[in-house]
């Protein structure tokens, strides 16, 4: 039985970063592209279009304020709901090719996923590095086979570009490796005492040797 017409024009589920934001508003209570590119780091091109996005699929709505122009954005009770269907399956059938999405998942499960997507987290971080690795294979050989045949016209500048990819895959997948193995239980060292909606500031270190962020040295 086919949807009806005006079903199939519904919008997309929201992104990592679109689910990234719709997680920071419900933990900040409102947020502003410029808030978010303090906590989250995220520049003003990425996250002012991304709120207009939300806005328009009512998931976050303005804030009015008197005498304010701030962008400012709430969670609406439709952006609760797509958080609480986020977590019910936090990650997608597919692995991201871009990092930065992939990073942005385990941030998300790291605030609002379950203890047993919690446990994932390793084995989904090694999966991503080894489809790095596989990829800067491929790059590595299209580099030699470009190197190999110069006379050709843009020879030169494919084997450049595909030498350059390959070191930056291979450096994503290291890293990718570095951060599997820091959640030996499902939660990563640097923010062990962390839980959603807690009080206590994240602890940095690891074991009986952590200390509390605001104590260390700038």
């Amino acid at each position: 039985m086919k949807e009806p017409l005006l079903r199939l024009g519904r919008p997309k589920p929201p992104t990592a970063l679109e689910t990234l934001l719709l997680a920071a508003a419900r933990a900040s209570g409102e947020v502003s592209p410029y808030s978010l590119r303090q906590q989250l780091d995220l520049s003003l091109g990425t996250t002012v279009p991304a709120l207009r996005r939300l806005s328009k699929e009512g998931l976050v709505e303005r804030v009015a304020k008197a005498q304010s122009r701030a962008q400012k954005y709430s969670l609406t009770p439709r952006g609760t709901k797509v958080l609480e269907r986020w977590a019910e399956r936090a990650f997608p059938d597919v692995l991201p090719a871009d990092t930065e999405a992939v990073l942005r998942i385990v941030g998300l499960v790291c605030v609002i996923g379950g203890d047993a997507d919690r446990q994932r987290i390793p084995p989904f971080l090694k999966e991503a590095a080894r489809l790095k690795e596989r990829s800067a294979e491929e790059h590595e050989l299209k580099a030699k086979q470009h190197f190999e045949i110069r006379e050709r016209e843009w020879n030169e500048y494919l084997w450049m570009s595909n030498l350059v990819n390959a070191q930056r895959l291979r450096g994503e997948a290291a890293a990718l490796t570095e951060i599997s193995e820091s959640f030996g239980d499902g939660v990563p060292r640097t923010c062990r005492t962390y839980s959603a909606g807690s009080k206590e500031e994240p602890s940095v270190g690891t074991g009986d040797d952590s200390v509390k962020k605001e104590n260390q040295p700038m």
